[in-house]
């Protein structure tokens, strides 16, 4: 054989000697000179709050040193692998996702007494709590109930240390999440980018969290394409794939009530049969795990830590199985030294604070809002940041991102701008009924445009037709970045009925009208009120409807200063639990620009309600009469009476110069609401004691006039719905009816 034969010979047999097998996507190749094991796979099932057997699991896998070099989640599995993927303890993991708050994290709505005063002032005539936008003419509608804005923090904190890595396959352990594009029904396997927003949209529950944009798709939860992504783990490079399934079975016919259990059926079987379908995939050495999961559904958060000890007894009652893919302890101890965690305990250090504001506002308006500063980031001040940010009601969600090496982190605040929809529509309906009384209905819209220049000014226009008509609109102008000072011109006409009484006897209804025009100044208090000061110029009339004429036509002029000053602290207007209201106005009217009435009159309430467990403590006051020596007109009198208002007297029975109330009540929470359906059912009590005086030599405690109720109500979506009986002296009773507050 030739030196050029013998030559090309020894290069051929090299190259065959030399080569090796491609490595699977996202593996590496394996030390020379460790035992050869089998490359294993994780996945992770979706199931909601059945999710935390997941982290059950994955303890019993720490426990027994089984390495797992690949990870791939859906939807709370794609949360919990995530946080494993990047180093966290599952002890740790447990730990953290036990103490979320969960039913508060599924909700965009922020604390009521955090919110603007100027987001909630409207909130007693609009309890629908369901704002529709419009942009020219057509509603946009989001994509979801909940836009993630809570969630989305939890997910952020927890998964920080890994903000800088954009290659899923360089985190502790190589990582997948999977989601759904809702355009096309295709699962979308996510292993780079954000990882807070890859875990995020494999998340987003169809119709109840927003879908998310990614790469010019919209996502959503990938559990109606990929609730146990089997293949994905497989195709990542696992010899050995090891399955937990949580998700919920599908319901046995007799199991089937009603159409909510019929709808949760079809839209099940779309995950289910997925999961069967991956469940058939597996071979050999797989192994599947299901946890034994019954009583406790999806949206069962407050279970969660109950789910975490089933999957850790489920992982342990497969230890004969999983004990194959034990390695030692000085091999596991080299695995984890070779998969050095990004997860850390660290407080990140803030070098840089950046306030982006997505180009529709002011940015000084976003970066007054923001409370955290440079040096050790401070996690519930940032939360508080955030929804400050986020009650502007201008934006999807408000991110965050912490960035950049160690010796230098910068944190950026980043709202997510909402879909423009410059007008928000609310609406309100109000009913009440006195059982052989009176009847009053009210349908109530309200029209605000919003974001007319950069420092957020609005136009506010109210409409009311029923036994009330009102019609007023107010431009509302902030006169600098902090939103403090604010000018509000306003014009407006209403008509109501005034009841003339004599004793339990309806003598007369007349028609009151007044039509205003006013001009405030004032100072926002945030989100514990508003103090103004202002011109009002209005025309009132009182004509005539039903009964004895002997009062007449009258119509009165009148021109003058008027204070208010509004604090509200309230949990929820609707039926309080906790907080406070309060109220102070006062106004000086005199002969001026062609006005006829001279006098002055002042008025003040306050509310408060504070819990114990389930009952609730409440009470208030209300007080208003002339000052300064004067006289109130007839068109300004203080008028008294209706339920929690006297209960048993008719509606405004009473009517005087002056007139006081106070009120003490209690009531118990007997059955809690979903927080999408409303807040409770409830049954209570009130002690009322008050009246109406035309003297102040009459003001006094034998004077009063004392009242109570018992009564059942319901806080709903549609508002709160009333049902009682009120008494007082003299054998006055009435049996009431209301949806709604008072009109």
């Amino acid at each position: 054989m030739s030196v050029r034969h013998r030559l090309a010979l020894a290069s051929v047999v090299f190259c065959v000697l030399s080569a090796r097998p491609a490595l699977p996507q996202g593996s590496s190749a394996p030390e020379s000179d460790a035992p050869r094991r089998p490359r294993i796979g994780l996945a992770l099932a979706g199931g909601g709050a059945r999710g935390g057997a997941l982290v059950g699991v994955l303890k019993v896998l720490e426990e027994m040193r089984i390495p797992v070099d690949y990870v791939a989640g859906t939807s709370i599995g794609s949360i919990v692998g995530g946080l494993y993927s990047i180093g966290m303890p599952p002890d740790r993991m447990a730990e953290e996702l036990r103490t979320i708050d969960w039913e508060d994290a599924l909700s965009d709505d922020s604390a009521r007494k955090d919110r603007d005063y100027r987001r909630k002032e409207d909130d007693p005539l609009y309890l629908i709590n369901v704002e529709l936008g419009y942009s020219k003419g057509k509603p946009v509608v989001p994509t979801g109930l909940v836009a993630g804005q809570k969630l989305g923090y939890h997910i952020r904190r927890l998964t920080w240390p890994a903000s800088s890595v954009r290659d899923f396959d360089r985190l502790t352990i190589p990582f997948r999440a999977v989601a759904a594009d809702i355009e096309t029904g295709e699962a979308v396997v996510l292993g780079s980018g954000d990882l807070a927003r890859a875990l995020r949209a494999s998340m987003a529950i169809p119709g109840f969290f927003s879908a998310v944009e990614w790469e010019n798709r919209l996502l959503v939860d990938g559990g109606v394409a990929r609730n146990l992504p089997v293949d994905v783990v497989r195709k990542m490079g696992a010899e050995v794939v090891i399955a937990v399934d949580i998700s919920t079975p599908l319901a046995k016919r007799d199991d089937l009530k009603g159409f909510l259990g019929i709808l949760g059926q079809t839209t099940g079987f779309l995950s289910r049969l997925n999961v069967e379908n991956q469940i058939a995939t597996l071979r050999g050495r797989d192994l599947l795990i299901t946890p034994d999961l019954e009583g406790i559904a999806t949206l069962g958060f407050p279970r969660f830590g109950e789910a975490i000890d089933r999957g850790e007894a489920a992982g342990r009652a497969a230890a004969e199985r999983l004990r194959d893919f034990s390695v030692s302890p000085e091999e596991y101890a080299a695995w984890k030294a070779a998969h050095p965690p990004l997860f850390t305990d660290e407080v990140p250090v803030i070098s840089e604070l950046r306030v982006e504001t997505g180009g529709r506002i002011d940015p000084d308006i976003v970066s007054n809002r923001v409370e955290v500063a440079p040096g050790p980031l401070d996690w519930p001040t940032l939360y508080r940041s955030l929804e400050h940010v986020y009650a502007f009601g201008d934006y999807e969600t408000v991110d965050f991102l912490v960035d950049g090496p160690k010796d230098r982190r910068i944190l950026t605040i980043s709202p997510r701008p909402a879909p423009a929809a410059p007008v928000r529509v609310r609406t309100g309906l109000v009913f009440g009924t006195e059982f052989g009384g009176d009847s009053a209905f009210g349908l109530r819209v309200g029209f605000d445009w919003t974001r007319l220049n950069r420092l957020r000014g609005a136009w506010k226009t109210r409409v009311e037709v029923g036994r009330r008509t009102h019609l007023s609109t107010e431009f509302y102008q902030p006169l600098d970045a902090k939103q403090r000072l604010f000018l509000a011109p306003g014009v407006g006409w209403d008509r109501h009925p005034r009841d003339i009484f004599v004793g339990d006897v309806l003598l007369a209804r007349y028609l009151d009208s007044r039509a205003y025009v006013r001009l405030d100044a004032g100072y926002a208090l945030g989100g514990l009120g508003e103090v103004r000061l202002g011109f009002v110029r209005d025309r009132s009339r009182f004509s005539e409807a039903i009964g004895s004429p002997a009062l007449g036509d009258a119509s009165a002029d009148r021109a003058g200063g008027v204070l208010l000053v509004r604090f509200d602290q309230l949990d929820n207007v609707r039926i309080p639990r906790s907080g406070w209201t309060a109220l102070v106005e006062a106004g000086v009217y005199g002969e001026l620009l062609g006005a006829d009435t001279s006098y002055n009159k002042v008025s003040a309430s306050a509310l408060g309600a504070h819990s114990f467990g389930e009952w609730t403590l409440h009470g208030g006051f209300e007080a208003s009469g002339p000052f300064g020596g004067t006289r109130l007109p007839f068109f300004d009198l203080n008028w008294m009476g209706g339920y929690f208002r006297l209960s048993g007297l008719r509606t405004n029975q009473l009517y005087g110069q002056y007139a006081g109330l106070a009120r003490a009540g209690a009531r118990y929470r007997i059955s809690k609401l979903p927080s999408l359906v409303g807040s409770g059912v409830f049954v209570g009590a009130t002690v009322e004691a008050g009246n109406a005086w035309f003297r102040t030599e009459d003001i006094k405690a034998s004077n009063l006039i004392w009242a109570g109720s018992l009564y059942g109500a319901a806080d709903t979506i549609l508002g709160p719905i009333y049902l009682g009986w009120g008494v007082a002296e003299q054998g006055n009773d009435t049996f009431f009816l209301s949806l709604g507050l008072p009109i």
